[in-house]
């Protein structure tokens, strides 16, 4: 049996801090089952692998590993939730600053 799996990079620890402050003026004042993650397991998702098997994850680590870009500045910027259309269960944050350079990164 698979692991569902995807590549992200965490957020900084100023984010996680910001973060946390939006989740506890949220919590319970929306009318809609979000199931919400703990602090520091927050992060930007570059690439949804989708259902892994465990023989495959050393495969894909080791090929993450030799990714090599030169560092890039994020800025968050905007965001909203999905499902579109449906009561939220996932709330995401956009970038205002960096988001070609983590196109190029999901792509390597």
């Amino acid at each position: 049996m698979g692991k569902r799996c995807f590549v992200a990079l965490p957020l900084p620890e100023s984010y996680q801090e910001g973060l946390a402050r939006l989740v506890e003026q949220w919590r319970g004042r929306l009318a809609s089952k979000i199931n919400w993650t703990r602090r520091g397991n927050w992060h930007l998702t570059l690439y949804f692998l989708g259902e892994v098997e465990n023989g495959e994850l050393a495969a894909i680590r080791s090929a993450l590993a030799g990714i090599r870009l030169p560092r890039f500045t994020l800025q968050a910027g905007g965001g909203g939730f999905f499902p579109p259309g449906k009561p939220p269960r996932v709330i995401w944050a956009g970038l205002k600053q960096g988001g070609e350079a983590c196109t190029a990164l999901a792509g390597e």
